[in-house]
Formats: C-alpha cells, sequence, structure tokens
C-alpha cells in the first residue's frame, strides 16, 4: 500500500507522519488521543482531522470544533491541502509539507462517483476558496469547474485568465494612465477584484484603497460586474461616518474601480482571531456604530446582506466602518436585479433563515439578525451555530429548520445585552426590532446599564447612545459608589474625543481621548502616559470636568482601549483595601 509522507510544523517543531490512502487519519487536537496534540485552551480535543484520499489527494475535515478550522486565512469545514497552506486551530499555526506528485489524486475528479455523492449532500467546497457549495442555493446561470479542482461559481469567474499576475500589471498600468501609483495589494475578493492601497500622483498625494474589477475578462458574469457598480452606488450614497467615503469610480473600456478612503486599521474578524473574544464596552461600541450605518443605509433604501465579522473594519483611530456593498439590495431598485431566485448571498452562520431560503426577501430585519450574531461571535469569541458545522447547516436550508442561534447562560454576554441579542436572532422576522433605529435604541439602553447608568446620563450627555454625540462638556463628583470607571466607560462607548481632568487632594491630572480611546495622560507629580492613567483611574474620591476638545499642539502618545487599565487600576485599589484592612 503506498504511503503520502507529511510534515506538519508549528512553530520551529517539526512533526513527520505517514499517511495510507483510505487509512485512519492524522487527528490534531489538544485532547491525549490526538495523534498531533497541541496544548492550547482554543483547541477542541479533536479539532480537525487529515487523510489521504487517492481521487482527491490531501483532505482536511473540521472535527466540530468550538472556535472551527481555517485553511490561509479561510474557515474551512472540509478542504483539500496543498503543498505550503497553513492551518489554523485557535492560536495555533501549522504549515503543511508534501511532495505534491506523490499526493495529486489518480486521475482528475469526474461529476460521478464521490463528486455526485458530494453534490446530492451539499459536502461541495472550492478548492480555491474553501467556500461550502449547496446545489440547492446556486443560481442555474452559474456554472462549475469540474477539472482538477472543483471551483465555486465566485472562482470560476476569471479561472480562465492565463496568467493573473499579468492581468494584476494590467490593472496598475491603468491606475497609473489614471494618476495613481499602486503601494501594495491589501486583499484580493474572488478570483478577479483585487484592493490596493494607492496614492495620487498629481495634487494632494494623498493615499486612497482602490478597488478594481477587470472588464472583458472570459467567464465574467454580468451579475458580478452589476454587483461592483451597485456597491459603488450605495457607498457613495451612504455619506456617514461609519462607512468609508467613496471618493470617485470610474469607468474604462477594460476597467471599472472605486477610490476610496484609506483606513489603517484591522477587521473585526481578525480582532476576534487574534485576541478572541472582545470586551463588553468595545463590542457594544462597535455594535452601536454599525447599527447607525444600517440606519443610514436603510434611509436610503439599502439592505446590506452581508454583515459579518469580516466585513466591520476597526480603524487605528476612529469609529468602525462598515464594509463590503457588493451583495447590497436596493429597496427602491437601482435597476437590474442582482440576485436570482434561491441564491443567498453573504456568509451562512451570520445569515437569517429568510435569506437563506432566498436573499431577494432580504430586508433591515435580516440586517438585524446578522450585526446581532456578529456581536454574539464578539463578544464569546464562539462563531453562531458553533454546535453545527457548515454542512450541517445547509442541510437544515435545505429542509427550512435552521437552528436559532442560541445564547446560553455561560457565555460572557451582560443579561441586558442578551436580551436585545436574542430577540434579533429570532427566526421570525416579525418577531425582531422592526429597524436598525429600534435595535440601536435597545442596544444603546443595554449598554448604559451595562456601563452603570448614572455616568452616561450625567452632564450633557444625556442622550449619547440614541444619536451620536453631540458637542459638549460634563463635570460632576465621583465616589466608591460612583466611580470614576464608569465616566472613563461612558466617554470610551461614546467614540468621544477630548480632555478629562481629574481632581482630587492627592493629585491632579488629565487623560486624553480620541475617538472614544485613550491616547495619553499625565499627573501633576510628573507620571506620563500608562502609568498616569493608572494613578488617575485607581482613585476614590475627587471631582472631573471633561472638555470635548484637546489642548492646542496636543500629539497623542499612544493609542489603547481603556479597559485594560480599568481592570489594572481597580484590582490595584483592591489590592490596598486589603492591605489597609
Amino acid at each position: 500500500m503506498v504511503e503520502l509522507s507529511l510534515v506538519l510544523r508549528l512553530g520551529d517543531d517539526r512533526k513527520e507522519f505517514k499517511l495510507l490512502a483510505g487509512g485512519p487519519p492524522i487527528v490534531v487536537g489538544r485532547g491525549a488521543d490526538a495523534n498531533l496534540r497541541i496544548d492550547q485552551p482554543l483547541l477542541s480535543r479533536r479539532h480537525f482531522e487529515l487523510r489521504w484520499d487517492e481521487e482527491r489527494g490531501l483532505v482536511l475535515e473540521d472535527l466540530r470544533s468550538a472556535n472551527g478550522t481555517y485553511v490561509n486565512g479561510t474557515i474551512a469545514q472540509k478542504a483539500r491541502l496543498k503543498p505550503g497552506d497553513v492551518i489554523r486551530a485557535g492560536d495555533a499555526k501549522i504549515r503543511v509539507e508534501f511532495d505534491p506528485q506523490a499526493a495529486a489524486p489518480a486521475q482528475p475528479p469526474t461529476p460521478t462517483g464521490a463528486w455526485i455523492a458530494d453534490a446530492v449532500t451539499g459536502d461541495l467546497r472550492c478548492n480555491r476558496c474553501g467556500r461550502l457549495v449547496s446545489m440547492a442555493t446556486v443560481s442555474d446561470e452559474h456554472s462549475f469547474e469540474w477539472g482538477e479542482e472543483f471551483l465555486c461559481p465566485s472562482c470560476r469567474e476569471g479561472s480562465d485568465v492565463d496568467n493573473p499576475r499579468d492581468l494584476l500589471g494590467q490593472i496598475k498600468k491603468q491606475l497609473r494612465e489614471e494618476g495613481f501609483e499602486v503601494l501594495e495589494r491589501i486583499s484580493q475578493e474572488g478570483a478577479l477584484i483585487p484592493v490596493f492601497k494607492a496614492r495620487r500622483t498629481a495634487g494632494l498625494e494623498d493615499v486612497v484603497a482602490i478597488k478594481a474589477l477587470p472588464l472583458g475578462v472570459k467567464g465574467l458574469s454580468e451579475k458580478k460586474v452589476e454587483r461592483f457598480k451597485t456597491e459603488a452606488r450605495s457607498m457613495a450614497q451612504l455619506k456617514h461616518p461609519n462607512v468609508p467615503h467613496v471618493y470617485d469610480v470610474r469607468t474604462r473600456p477594460d476597467l471599472i474601480f472605486i477610490v476610496m478612503e484609506w483606513i489603517d486599521g484591522e477587521t473585526l474578524l481578525r480582532r476576534i482571531e487574534s485576541g478572541g473574544k472582545v470586551p463588553a464596552i468595545e463590542a457594544l461600541r462597535i455594535g452601536l456604530g454599525i447599527a447607525r450605518a444600517l440606519e443610514a443605509a436603510a434611509k436610503h433604501g439599502i439592505v446590506h446582506r452581508n454583515v459579518k465579522p469580516g466585513n466591520i473594519l476597526l480603524p487605528r483611530e476612529g469609529v468602525p466602518k462598515l464594509i463590503d456593498f457588493g451583495v447590497a439590495k436596493g429597496v427602491r431598485s437601482f435597476g437590474p436585479q442582482v440576485t436570482d431566485e434561491e441564491q443567498t448571498l453573504g456568509t451562512i452562520r451570520y445569515m437569517p433563515p429568510e435569506q437563506l431560503k432566498d436573499a431577494r426577501i432580504a430586508d433591515a430585519r435580516s440586517d438585524i439578525y446578522a450585526l446581532a450574531a456578529t456581536l454574539y461571535h464578539a463578544l464569546t469569541g464562539k462563531l453562531p451555530h458553533s454546535l453545527h458545522s457548515e454542512l450541517d447547516l445547509l442541510k437544515y436550508v435545505v429542509r427550512g429548520k435552521l437552528p436559532e442561534v442560541i445564547v446560553a447562560p455561560t457565555d460572557p454576554i451582560p443579561d441586558p445585552v442578551a436580551k436585545v441579542l436574542l430577540k434579533a436572532l429570532k427566526k421570525k422576522p416579525e418577531e425582531r426590532q422592526p429597524t436598525a433605529a429600534a435595535f440601536r435604541d435597545e442596544l444603546a439602553r443595554a449598554a448604559s446599564q451595562v456601563s452603570g447608568g448614572r455616568a452616561i446620563l450625567a452632564g450633557e450627555d444625556s442622550t449619547p447612545l440614541n444619536e451620536p454625540a453631540a458637542p459638549g462638556g460634563m463635570s460632576g463628583a465621583f465616589s466608591p459608589e460612583h466611580p470614576v470607571a464608569e465616566l472613563v466607560q461612558m466617554l470610551s462607548l461614546n467614540g468621544k474625543t477630548g480632555a478629562l481632568t481629574i481632581t482630587c487632594d492627592a493629585t491632579h491630572g488629565d487623560v486624553f481621548f480620541q475617538a472614544g480611546k485613550l491616547s495619553g495622560a499625565r499627573t501633576e507629580d510628573g507620571l506620563e502616559g500608562e502609568p498616569a492613567a493608572l494613578a488617575l483611574f485607581g482613585l476614590d474620591h475627587g471631582s472631573f470636568e471633561f472638555k470635548p476638545e484637546l489642548p492646542e499642539g496636543y500629539k497623542p502618545s499612544f493609542t489603547l482601549a481603556p479597559e485594560s487599565l480599568l481592570l489594572e487600576a481597580l484590582r490595584r485599589r483592591d489590592e490596598r483595601g486589603a492591605t489597609s484592612s
């Protein structure tokens, strides 16, 4: 029986295995029975397995893990692996090495045998992007590629391009002719749409983001072009702080591209993947901001239809942004339909049942469901429907019996917030909040309870969570019953910019905020930066004054969400109390 030599690299460690075609798999996890045991808390006991199939090659399958398995950054239930692929499970990153010739399928798969069985069950995953595809949710106009690789409809478009690098070079050349110098490619959507960081070569020479779609490529569908134009129109209409600003949309005979605001930051998905669950105050601030974006979209008759952590951008400075309006629907109609019957669009774990059945009937309540599912992921660090594989979910969709997202009592979600999310995650749209504004109002009230309510309703900030906070200062006193932490959380939650002066008998100092994050601190006795903030946050009694402006010539010394410093300050204060008693 033929063997496959497989090497798995985890950092500097190298593990070699022998796999037999059709033989037992290699199981990776933190359990004692795993073939490759990785002692990390975010891994399941049996997280994923690798097996060698003579028809398909080396295949990975997730074993219903709690936190999912990712191949080259894309979540995967099942995927065929190539040499050099990187598997991420929890915090572990594993590089796969093997001889591609030894592991090559005996013959190119054809739509018979195992492939047909997969098509019937819905267990088809694109070999390029890892997307799970169900025959029940793809329109008749789309085609599949049944050659050496199985390609989903999105990757099928542009798969006939002989040299993708040449195509990228042509796009960059055309952008130069339009007055833009490409600095780097920052992402790639599907097979055809690159996103660049670029600089204007004339005028202000400012840095922008450019999303480009080459026209005239073999296999490019009219739907793809229409969706790209829909995204441009949707974002151009939404001149809102929580949506990236569109500067220009240009069309050439063989290229259409969108020039957008450049935002230095990371997606919420990357934030969750790298740091786990998001602190409640930060997650609520993100949720309120995206709810405002959806509210603005609704006023223009736009349904986003693809709200998920990967489409929420968190700038290093400023408010969260909702991106990727490529599958947005104009309730008041932009023109040609971009959705066919039975298409789902979006990402299955965040989509409501009605959208999974038919994306054309999605409305504002569908976006509310998706935002609630996104906040569940952020607050718990767990994927929605984490007990079910994507394949299971697709089968539920076909049967019309999609399970509800369950918020368990053990989930780290504050009770007031859990009630809002549970309502938004109802299977029937009519049982959810009717509008994004209603969802935002309920989430704002819950956030007020979570962060101590009294401070949030202080001073001139009596309605900060119902609308973007209006300019205004406040002043007052703090005590153990009404601690300064509540005030700091309120300023963070509302994305405030300004200077908070804290005074007590022992000391006096300032803490500076920019868009809700700490950017500097100082005390009269010479402390600066984080030590100064810790000293001021640990005070028991005193007075405060907040001015919604920064001193002239102010320069930030760091950027940090305040939660970690608040927790450390409270811990030190508790230690002092225990020592004195």
